[in-house]
C-alpha cells in the first residue's frame, strides 16, 4: 500500500501523519513483517508433509508498452501449507516460478514430502539432488484433464477409475489408528493402482488415439505423474489430491484484488 494512502486513510479518521513518519512506520513494520516471515518459513519447513501451488497475478508492467501505452503480465505467488502443522507461508520471488525459487526454498536437506501439481519445475524433488523427499502428485489435476473431454467413453473409465479411490478413501472408519489406515489404504488401492496403470499404457499403446488429441495429453501427463501419484500410500496422513491448499490460494488473491491495482 503506497504511503499516500496510509496517510490518506489516517487523516479520513481524524489523525494528521507527515510524510516522513510514515515512511519511518512503514519501514519498522516491513523489518518486522520480514523478520516475521524468515521465522513463518523456517516454522512450515520443519513439517515433514507440504502442500505447494504458485498462483498467478496479473499486473501492469512498466517496461512494456501496448499501443494504449499500457501492458500487462503474468507474476506468481507461492504458497505452502504445513500439513500436521496447519501453518500457511507465501514468498514471492519478482514474481517468478522458476526452478530456482523453488529449490531456494526447499533444499536438499529436507526431509519429507511434499504435494504439487505436474508443473515440469517439480520433477526435481524426485531426483538424486533431494535424496530425502518424496514428491506427491494430485489424482485431481489428472482427473480433471479427462473429465474435460466430454463424451468420451475411455476418458470417462479413466474418471471412474479414480473415483473408486475417493470412495475407498472415505469409507475408511473415522476411529482407525494410522497404522490402520495405511494397511486399508494398501489394501484398496494397489491393484485400482494397477489397474489405472494398465488401462493408461493401452490408451497410450492404441493407435486410434491421436497423438495430438486431448486424450492422449491426458494419458501422457497422468503416466508422467503415475509414480508420485503412487506414493500416497506410503503413510496414512498423505492424501490424493492437493486440494488442501487451494483456499489459501483464494485468500491471497482476494487480498491482492483488494489492496493492489491490476491491469484493466
Amino acid at each position: 500500500m503506497p504511503v499516500e494512502r496510509i496517510i490518506k486513510f489516517f487523516a479520513e479518521n481524524g489523525f494528521e501523519l507527515n510524510k516522513s513518519t510514515a515512511h519511518g512506520l512503514v519501514k519498522k513494520a516491513a523489518q518486522l513483517l520480514d523478520s516475521l516471515d524468515e521465522v513463518l518459513g523456517e516454522a512450515v519447513r520443519e513439517d515433514d508433509y507440504l502442500h505447494m501451488d504458485e498462483s498467478y497475478y496479473t499486473v501492469l508492467d512498466k517496461g512494456k508498452t501496448n499501443v494504449l501505452g499500457k501492458a500487462s503480465g503474468k507474476v506468481y505467488i507461492w504458497s505452502v501449507l504445513a500439513h500436521h502443522l496447519n501453518l500457511v507461508h507465501f514468498f514471492y520471488e519478482n514474481g517468478s516460478r522458476a526452478r530456482n525459487v523453488l529449490t531456494q526454498y526447499i533444499k536438499p536437506r529436507y526431509r519429507g514430502a511434499i504435494q504439487s501439481d505436474g508443473l515440469g519445475n517439480y520433477k526435481i524433488l524426485e531426483t538424486d539432488e533431494y535424496p530425502y523427499t518424496i514428491r506427491l502428485a494430485c489424482f485431481q489435476h489428472c482427473k480433471r484433464k479427462f473429465l474435460d473431454i466430454e463424451g468420451n467413453p475411455q476418458a470417462k473409465e479413466i474418471v471412474e477409475i479414480i473415483n473408486r479411490l475417493y470412495r475407498q478413501e472415505h469409507k475408511i472408519p473415522p476411529q482407525c489408528s494410522p497404522p490402520q489406515v495405511l494397511a486399508q489404504k494398501k489394501k484398496y488401492a494397489e491393484p485400482i493402482l494397477k489397474e489405472l496403470k494398465e488401462k493408461l499404457l493401452a490408451l497410450q499403446a492404441d493407435r486410434k488415439v491421436l497423438p495430438k488429441s486431448a486424450l492422449a495429453k491426458a494419458v501422457n501427463y497422468a503416466l508422467k505423474e503415475y509414480p508420485a501419484l503412487c506414493n500416497y500410500i506410503l503413510k496414512p496422513e498423505y492424501e490424493l489430491d492437493n486440494n488442501a491448499i487451494y483456499p489459501n490460494l483464494n485468500i491471497i488473491q482476494t487480498f491482492l484484488t483488494n489492496n493492489f491495482k491490476t491491469a484493466a
